[in-house]
């Protein structure tokens, strides 16, 4: 299951754009369950398990690849003990830039279509949304915008 986990999180990491040398030459992948982080290995053996310091962007990327790489994981190894479900909301707080926020979008659509989609169920709300998904069969409800607010009828 560890081994699953850490390929799906180098997968994701690898495919981010170039914005982090590390997340492209990512060769480890480890979530420490009880601290509740997620890291890569330092260059130092004697500090390998050492947090590394990214821009808020990076971070952000890093922990949710975390999360989607158990997601993920849980969709390739029946024995998970994992509810396959996952619910990422207002993904762009964090300070995601959105070329990322797109790019990671559609890593995750490519990875989760090579699984039967009524095994398991992700919902992943953003404003950052691509024109080719925001017209598509992946999207449920309206799209918010000023001209059209999702809270309707209040007076003003």
């Amino acid at each position: 299951i560890l081994s699953k986990i850490k390929e799906e999180g180098i997968y994701l990491l690898s495919n981010d754009l170039k914005r982090q040398d590390e997340f492209k030459n990512a060769n480890d992948f480890y979530i420490d369950f009880s601290n509740n982080l997620v890291y890569l290995t330092s260059k130092n053996t004697e500090l390998a398990k050492e947090y590394h310091k990214f821009s808020a962007s990076s971070n952000f990327y890093l922990k949710v690849s975390g999360r989607f790489a158990i997601f993920l994981a849980s969709l390739s190894v029946e024995e998970m003990r994992y509810p396959r479900f996952i619910f990422a909301d207002n993904m762009e707080d964090k300070g995601i830039e959105v070329d990322r926020a797109r790019n990671l979008q559609e890593i995750l659509i490519k990875r989760v279509n090579k699984f039967d989609t009524n095994s398991f169920q992700m919902i992943y709300t953003t404003s950052f949304i691509s024109d080719e998904l925001r017209n598509s069969s992946y999207c449920v409800g309206e799209y918010y915008t000023l001209e059209n607010p999702s809270l309707k009828n209040i007076q003003k």
